[in-house]
């Protein structure tokens, strides 16, 4: 059905809201426009190219084609990417100073507008059949007053039918699509007609176009909206082979933007007659009239012909002949981008910038002047009539320039653990949660972010109200942190710590717990635990617990025991043993802090392999047990000695899935893939652990490494992305069947804190401890990093509110 462009342009409109298309809203997400036809918008998330195969990424712009074939004549669509820029999200309340001044510099850039989210909606408009063509079918209807007398109900019930099938089957390409409720549907209506960005939810559904317009539009050369200068680029022809996706590259641009491609579809006849008069012209055009003369009188073809006109009869020739398969069908279709800002300075030249963006792909653009009124007008969803610059296009043409894609801006989870960027600005939610569990596993080659990811990590973590950090630390990654944040830190296989496993057999629970691990420890040491050694150890802890608290030792229960092989395999870890420092202590050590960081590199040299068992089953008990369902992050750097022992990594899998009922988050770090990959507890990991974080490796596109990848679900497409993000500064998420890039981009400040783990660094710590004492540690440490304005902006005294034990 085409339009009557006439009638439209000949009424005489005095207010801006005479000029829009909207009458009432009759239901949540449908409109009734004052022409009588009836709109429905949707808000939709397109998937992320980034590491989409190619299969995948032109299936959903053949998607997007395949529908517009099934709305021949009648139907409109405007699909529209709407670029804002994002507001900074309210102050959280973290617990120390090193956290908030952490927080308050990351988030400078979204305080400065440095940060843009672009949010993508479809708007479907049918125009019902008129009141002549309906009174026709009753005449021709055998029934008269049957199904050929079609109400008002029932075109509203079957375009609401139709959209909700659209919108089924385009889900099942797009990372998602819904109908907006009244509030986002007169929101959307409101952003597009207005200079203010708020929520908008009008009380009375009717004359929306008089309630929603709040703002002067003045048209003209240089059109005004309200306080703001409208700019409107036209996109009048695009390269020949166009190719899906086409113009996602403006997503990346720092500039509010409305980028709307409007299609009028067109029925079978009214595209072929289009196709036909194009030909025809084209055809005449070859050649000049005496040409013709000369082609009759001689009966030969003329040599000279024009090359633009046979140009377009041979394309006008092709589209013919797309019509007769099943390929593609032809519409009207016009694409603008609408920029806007206060200063017409800085509007002209962000019209500039994506007009050289869009002539760069060879597109034919231009910024429009005395159209630029009517080119605005066309871009709001509704408005069939205005612009007449509409271009006969083939819908696979159409579908590959619609801003379909989506960059994957993270979660939904509210608050996000972290605000981070994408590559295009666009604010990345980054949260561990994916299928109910914050399991999460991280792995980065040397040099690539991974203890700097970690420690934004526990930092960001601190948001929660209660929340607590357990980090199992290796190379002391975590150690300035840890110390700024007021943490616990302690290097556990340098003395720093030393444990008590029997402390609490007086309690039935803690002897059977005491038994189970001392049964483990003896078969560690390759003691076999049958019903005389199972019977001799129940009666050394019946005696234990009878003892005084700290005489609950493994000294004192090496002492109740019968000469035999149990007895010896205790000795190395008694009193006088290689390893009585570590397990033999007469006090349980506090794990009472918020953030407690233990050292393990001591403990995890070869030497050291007999008691990492042991220390490690014992210390993920003392967790266990400080567990009250406060939200806790255990971090595991460099698991790899982990999940590799025979003996831990059983337990290791039955922790991922028991911590999960105690709210804690399990972050598993390595930096083997191949011992990952090769492990069998890898299929637990991975089963557990929805969220996978990645540095950057630029060896991943290599052929050596693919069957590794591979076996943890990475794709040849994703590990290219992987190698080519930048080192030490972007990472790269696998979450819930979305793949992204982002960045935390860390500043002075936010290096300070999880960036310094050098020899050097820690050397100057040691010398702040010793002239600033514990509790004024991040006041010392800011000022030797050069960071005197933010070292002056702490509280005097600086006293956190968590416990310190520094290392000895």
């Amino acid at each position: 059905m085409l339009l009557d462009i006439a009638e439209f342009s000949r009424r005489r409109l005095h207010f801006f809201s005479e000029r829009l298309p909207w009458q009432e809203r009759i239901a949540p997400s449908i409109y009734r426009l004052k022409d009588g036809a009836f709109l429905r918008l949707f808000a939709f998330t397109g998937r992320d190219p980034i590491g989409m195969d190619d299969r995948s990424f032109e299936a959903m712009y053949e998607n997007l084609n395949g529908q517009l074939r099934r709305y021949e004549g009648g139907y409109a669509f405007w699909i529209e990417a709407q670029r804002r820029r994002v507001m900074p999200p309210p102050p959280d309340s973290f617990p120390n100073a090193a956290a908030r001044l952490f927080e308050e510099e990351r988030l400078a850039p979204f305080h400065a507008g440095e940060r843009f989210e672009t949010r993508r909606y479809l708007s479907v408009v049918w125009f019902p059949p008129s009141q002549t063509e309906t009174l026709a079918e009753r005449a021709l209807s055998i029934d008269g007053e049957g199904e050929a007398l079609r109400g008002y109900q029932y075109h509203l019930e079957r375009f609401g039918r139709e959209t909700d099938a659209l919108a089924d089957v385009l889900r099942g390409t797009m990372a998602g699509i819904e109908p907006l409720s009244a509030r986002e549907g007169d929101t959307y209506l409101h952003s597009c007609v207005s200079d203010v960005d708020q929520n908008v939810c009008l009380a009375d559904p009717r004359c929306i176009d008089k309630q929603i317009c709040d703002a002067d539009f003045v048209g003209g050369k240089k059109p005004r909206l309200g306080a703001t200068h409208l700019r409107v680029v036209g996109i009048r022809g695009w390269p020949e082979g166009t190719c899906a996706g086409m113009l996602a590259l403006l997503d990346a641009l720092p500039i509010e933007y409305r980028y709307v491609v409007r299609w009028l579809s067109m029925s079978h006849g009214e595209s072929k007659a289009s196709i036909m008069r194009n030909w025809s012209g084209s055809a005449l055009r070859r050649t000049s009239l005496m040409g013709y003369l000369v082609q009759i009188l001689t009966k030969k073809d003329p040599e000279n012909h024009d090359p633009e006109a046979v140009y377009d009869t041979s394309e006008a020739m092709e589209a013919i002949r797309d019509k007769s398969g099943t390929g593609i069908v032809h519409g009207l279709s016009s694409i603008n981008v609408v920029t806007w800002h206060q200063d017409p300075l800085i509007a002209d030249e962000a019209a500039k910038e994506i007009e050289r963006l869009l002539r760069s792909r060879d597109f034919v653009a231009r910024e429009e002047d005395y159209h630029a009124a009517e080119a605005y007008l066309g871009t709001l969803p509704g408005h069939s009539y205005a612009n007449v610059a509409r271009w006969l296009t083939a819908s696979r043409n159409f579908a590959h320039l619609a801003p379909v894609t989506s960059v994957w801006t993270g979660a939904d989870e509210v608050p996000p653990l972290a605000l981070a960027a994408t590559p295009g600005r666009d604010p990345f939610r980054l949260s561990l949660r994916s299928g109910g569990v914050n399991h999460a596993l991280v792995l980065g080659e040397t040099g690539g972010g991974k203890s700097v990811l970690l420690g934004t990590l526990a930092m960001q973590w601190q948001r929660y109200p209660g929340a607590r950090v357990i980090l199992l630390d290796k190379g002391r990654s975590a150690r300035i942190a840890t110390l700024c944040c007021g943490g616990q830190y302690v290097d556990v296989g340098a003395g720093g710590m030393a444990f008590q496993p029997l402390a609490d057999v007086d309690r039935p629970a803690g002897r059977r717990s005491a038994h189970a691990w001392l049964s483990e420890l003896c078969e560690d040491q390759g003691v076999a635990v049958d019903q005389t050694t199972s019977r001799a150890l129940e009666r050394a802890l019946d005696l234990v617990a009878a003892s005084p608290r700290h005489e609950r030792t493994l000294t004192v229960l090496q002492g109740f025991l019968p000469v035999g092989p149990a007895k010896e395999a205790l000795r190395p870890f008694v009193a006088g043993g290689r390893f009585g420092g570590l397990l033999d202590a007469p006090a349980t050590p506090d794990f009472s802090s918020r953030w407690i960081t233990l050292e393990m590199s001591e403990l995890m040299e070869p030497d050291m392999r007999m008691a990492l068992v042991p220390v490690l089953t014992h210390l993920f008990r003392l967790i266990e047990d400080t567990l009250d369902g406060s939200p806790t992050l255990l971090v595991l750097d460099e698991c790899w000695r982990f999940i590799l022992d025979k003996a831990f990594a059983p337990r290791l899998a039955q922790w991922l899935k028991e911590l999960r009922k105690r709210n804690t988050g399990v972050v598993l770090a390595t930096q083997s893939l191949a011992d990952l990959a090769q492990s069998p507890l890898a299929p637990v990991i991975l089963d557990s652990c929805k969220t996978r974080l990645f540095t950057p490796n630029p060896r991943a596109h290599e052929q050596e490494q693919a069957k590794h990848w591979a076996a943890i679900g990475i794709t040849a497409e994703q590990r290219a992305v992987i190698a080519a993000a930048r080192l030490a500064d972007e990472y790269i998420i696998d979450q819930g069947g979305n793949f992204g890039v982002f960045s935390f981009h860390l500043r002075q400040v936010g290096l300070a804190l999880v960036g310094s783990a050098s020899n050097t660094d820690h050397a100057l710590a040691d010398r702040i401890i010793a002239s600033h004492g514990p509790h004024d540690f991040l006041r010392g440490w800011l000022q030797a990093k050069g960071l005197g304005l933010s070292a002056a902006s702490l509280p005097e005294p600086v006293k956190e509110e968590y416990c310190y034990a520094a290392a000895e």
